[in-house]
């Protein structure tokens, strides 16, 4: 039995890291169809609008042109970096005539720009993209003022008691003196590091079936 034991732990490690191998595997798939669809949508011609679609869901992805009224000073959420320089991811709620408000994503702000942020616009050409990810706050408010540790949808709507839409928009122009924002910036991972990781893990998983062979054919190697 002694002499089994190490033969079985190679082929359990083995079985987990295929697995692994096979999860990350079909994450990069979906990431790759998901980048597909996104990319053919991005060839859409702009469209103006000045309220949402029902299903804001197939329209993740499209350029457009929102119309409305801007109805929150700049929202900044905080410990966010550009080119490793500390400073403000800025945003600002534009209401439409449906009566919801779109969190608009305008650019970065550093230090120096804190003060000189330029005023928001009722028309905004960008690009529709899901709700940026809520950070959790282990301690201490949301926000403070303006200045946001994480934007909940449900704060945001509470602070400035307005009806959210399910998405955002990226704007395609950076105003002085804010700078534009690192495209890469909450993406995730791509597909072809998802790939990476389950061949990583693939190898693994060979190595240990390469150890449980080994101590399947020279069982007197396991003696003490």
């Amino acid at each position: 039995r002694g002499r089994a034991m190490p033969g079985l732990a190679a082929m359990m490690v083995a079985t987990a890291c295929l697995a692994l191998a096979g999860w990350q595997w079909q994450r990069g798939q979906r990431q790759a169809a998901a980048d597909m669809q996104l990319a053919a949508r991005a060839v859409h011609a702009p469209v103006m609008m000045d309220e949402l679609p029902a299903d804001t869901g197939a329209w993740i992805g499209r350029r457009v042109t929102l119309v409305g009224r801007v109805v929150s000073p700049p929202i900044l959420l905080d410990n966010v970096t550009r080119n490793g320089q500390p400073g403000w991811r800025v945003h600002e709620l534009l209401e439409l005539a449906d009566g919801r408000s779109v969190l608009v994503v305008r650019g970065f702000a550093d230090q120096a720009a804190r003060g000189a942020l330029p005023a928001g616009a009722g028309r905004v050409d960008g690009r529709l993209a899901a709700w940026p990810g809520v950070r959790r706050v282990l301690d201490g408010p949301d926000h403070a003022g303006d200045v946001w540790q994480t934007l909940s949808p449900a704060a945001l709507a509470a602070a400035y008691r307005v009806r959210l839409a399910p998405l955002s928009l990226i704007a395609d122009r950076t105003d002085p003196p804010l700078q534009p924002l690192d495209t890469m910036a909450g993406r995730g991972m791509t597909p072809d590091r998802h790939y990476a990781y389950a061949l990583q893990w693939a190898l693994l998983a060979i190595a240990a079936l390469a150890v449980c062979a080994a101590l399947v054919r020279h069982p007197e190697r396991t003696r003490p």
